[in-house]
């Protein structure tokens, strides 16, 4: 994926990244947040993730997709 080791999460103002929790496995990065990770990079993915947002089929993927990142929180 061209956004690992990022993922989609919704905030109160709309949508952002965070590390992906199943990246935490295989990507020695991640154990620094983004912070790790270059800034360029991480605005990239932002506005990506916003872009993907615009539109309500967008926002319906990217919901799904957070849900099933969410999961792994359980573990």
């Amino acid at each position: 994926c061209r956004i690992f080791p990022l993922t989609p999460v919704r905030k109160r103002d709309g949508w952002g990244v965070k590390i992906d929790r199943r990246a935490r496995a295989m990507c020695p990065l991640s154990r620094f947040g983004t912070r790790g990770l270059d800034p360029e990079f991480v605005r990239a993915v932002r506005a990506a993730v916003r872009l993907i947002a615009s539109d309500a089929q967008g926002e319906a993927f990217l919901d799904a997709w957070a849900h099933i990142e969410a999961q792994y929180e359980l573990f």
